[in-house]
């Protein structure tokens, strides 16, 4: 199909039905994709195609719809691609192998900055304690060290 037909079939499509352009959205969608270094294998009829029928339903929060790639890996493609809720869609990109990894790196690199400095966590308290234990016994109404005068 001409790709400037289908675009303003797109168009008249929307404007009938009061939903915003099909056309900027697919710009958008495209440089989104381009700035988030994602492949990007779509004409606008090819995207369109998907689109048209839920069109209607894209992006209204949560339970909106957008385009998802299976296990959030490779470009986004007629074959790679379907459509799910912006909430699926967060649910499977967390369960991705890049999502994974990303959070034991991150649980690692917690893990190695702790083993590096157990000492200052150590110090701290120890500081806290000592400070707590010299203030306890070092005033004047210490059971400890309180002394009557008329005892002595």
């Amino acid at each position: 199909m001409d790709n400037a037909k289908t675009q303003e079939e797109a168009k008249k499509y929307a404007l009938d039905r009061g939903l915003k352009c099909p056309v900027s959205a697919y710009k958008r969608h495209k440089q989104s994709a381009l700035k988030r270094n994602i492949g990007w294998e779509f004409t606008f009829d090819t995207w369109w195609e998907i689109w048209k029928p839920y069109f209607h339903l894209r992006n209204n929060g949560t339970n909106g719809l957008c385009m998802g790639r299976h296990q959030d890996v490779g470009p986004y493609s007629p074959s790679n691609v379907y459509l799910t809720t912006i909430l699926g869609n967060i649910l499977d990109a967390s369960k991705s192998p890049v999502a994974i990894k990303r959070r034991q790196f991150i649980k690692e690199e917690k893990e190695r900055k702790f083993a590096r400095s157990p000492a200052n966590w150590t110090g701290q308290r120890q500081s806290i304690k000592s400070q707590v234990t010299y203030v306890s016994n070092h005033t004047v109404k210490s059971t400890c060290n309180y002394r009557d005068p008329d005892l002595t």
